[in-house]
């Protein structure tokens, strides 16, 4: 009885790990055993070259017909590897006859470069869904590799274009050895210093310093962020010359600084502004150092501060859009303090510019970055408070248009709505006030205000679900929203 139960125990056994080798998920001990350098702890690994087969058997089942596809972007360790990979998937896809290939140079053209998705992530589903419809393709696949000592990981995500929905998720363990990637990956323990560069890690300390590297990133994407700036002095303590280890070191520490306020409990802006410093002393160029110095190490008072750094970030890389999109935050926030000053110690002429240069900034991002739906919503919201309630309600459907769920959009539409029934009825608000437009809403004789109650009344069904709001707090919420915007305070340059 003995010898026939342990074998059948360990067949289960085996069973079970090769099943759940096959799912392409590393469990937390594989991990573990990896990073600290046991590269016999990892199992079903395979060639690139099957790795994308399996991908594509992968998304043929789940998509099923003839599909148009776009592989958006990687975010690999450097943009050779993107460019490589995608290539090698695009060729693999268009192969087997399921898919129409749609090819990506215009759309990056116009969204972003390569480097841009490789070195901010910027290769994100909504990015994927803003190349997608650029095209007009059905489908969009981004894709993430990192290297691990005992092998090369490789995951693939395909989103439909039309509903921003995961479609599937694939991911493959790579052997560490093989062929085509050897001959692309440069090897950790090669490569002669220069112009007094700090001599090369071994190969065991450097996978080991990648390892902590890709754990903090993966602790920093679950907002773990004690723990990820841990395994960032973990890397930076075997390797002190990685750049890209102190900027998201700071942003391990600016980000535990925003969920901690306690006063003893916090990193401070000293520390994040040094790690972006280390950063930018290893690799002068590095506009997202410069760029996240500006976002997460200038207070949220200091305008200026924030503006210099996205500026200097904007002459390394022009068409940033995050760069963009926060100077335009700073400079209208500036003008909102300047227009607001009850002494008004500045000009109108002062903030009228401070407004010009956040409209500037708003348009740029909206042609760095198609699509996207913030730009749109910000520059919306600077001309709802200039007073051109046309145009902001024009670039708040724009907005809607790339993200109809956006409950800030549906939102700041409805007041932009209701702040035009004001502005075009002005003489009857004074004399009958809130209680006038109640009636008018009622009544549902004013197309502003039913607009803006049919924005409002989405946006809370989007907040708390369609079926569990109450109609007597939905009422309760529109005429909050009606009467919290009846004083439309705007701002032009004749004060």
């Amino acid at each position: 009885m003995k010898n026939g139960v342990v074998p059948a125990i360990i067949i289960c056994a085996l069973a079970l790990f090769a099943a759940c080798a096959k799912s392409g998920k590393v469990s937390p001990a594989v991990g573990e055993a990896t990073i600290a350098g046991d590269p016999a702890a990892v199992s079903n690994l395979v060639s690139l070259d099957e790795a994308l087969a399996g991908a594509v058997a992968e998304f043929g089942a789940r998509l099923g017909g003839k599909n148009q596809i776009v592989v958006a972007g990687f975010d690999t360790p450097s943009s050779e590897l993107s460019d490589f990979l995608a290539d090698e998937l695009s060729a693999h896809l268009a192969a087997g006859g399921a898919f129409t290939v749609l090819e990506r140079g215009a759309a990056l053209d116009k969204v972003n470069d390569e480097h841009a998705f490789q070195m901010e992530g910027a290769a994100s589903d909504e990015s994927a869904v803003g190349i997608g419809q650029y095209l007009g393709a059905t489908a969009a696949v981004v894709g993430a590799f990192k290297q691990y000592a005992g092998f090369n990981q490789l995951k693939l995500r395909a989103i439909d274009v039309r509903s921003s929905q995961l479609i599937t998720l694939y991911t493959a363990r790579i052997r560490p050895d093989d062929a085509v990637l050897a001959s692309i990956l440069k090897p950790l323990d090669k490569g002669a210093p220069q112009n007094g560069a700090a001599k090369p890690q071994q190969a065991g300390a450097a996978e080991s310093a990648l390892g902590f590297l890709n754990m903090g990133k993966e602790l920093l994407g679950a907002e773990r962020y004690r723990d990820a700036v841990s395994a960032f002095d973990s890397a930076l303590a075997i390797d002190n010359n990685s750049a890209e280890a102190y900027c998201l070191r700071g942003d391990a520490r600016s980000g535990w600084d925003d969920y901690d306020l306690t006063a003893e409990n916090r990193y401070g802006q000293k520390p994040i502004r040094e790690d972006y410093a280390a950063a930018l002393r290893i690799k002068p160029d590095y506009y997202e150092a410069v760029y996240k110095w500006g976002k997460n190490a200038c207070s949220y008072t200091d305008n200026d501060c924030a503006i210099e750094r996205f500026t200097a970030a904007l002459k390394i890389k022009p068409d940033y859009h995050p760069a963009l999109l926060d100077r335009g935050y700073r400079h209208r926030n500036a003008g909102l303090e300047m227009a607001n000053d009850r002494h008004r110690k500045a000009a109108p002429a002062d903030f009228a510019a401070a407004f010009k240069s956040a409209m500037d900034d708003f348009t740029a991002a909206s042609k760095a970055m198609p699509g996207d739906h913030q730009a749109m919503l910000a520059r919306g919201r600077l001309y709802a408070d200039m007073g051109d309630y046309d145009r902001a309600i024009a670039d708040f459907n724009a907005a809607l248009k790339a993200d109809p769920k956006s409950v800030e959009t549906l939102v700041a539409r409805g007041d932009a709505f209701t702040c035009r029934c004001l502005q075009k009825d002005s003489s009857l608000v004074r004399e009958q006030g809130n209680a006038h437009y109640r009636n008018l809403l009622n009544s549902g004789k004013n197309s502003d205000l039913n607009k803006a109650a049919a924005d409002w009344k989405a946006a809370l069904a989007l907040t708390v679900g369609p079926n569990t709001a109450d109609p007597n707090i939905e009422g309760d919420y529109i005429r909050y929203r009606i009467a919290g915007r009846i004083e439309c305070t705007t701002f032009n340059d004749k004060g």
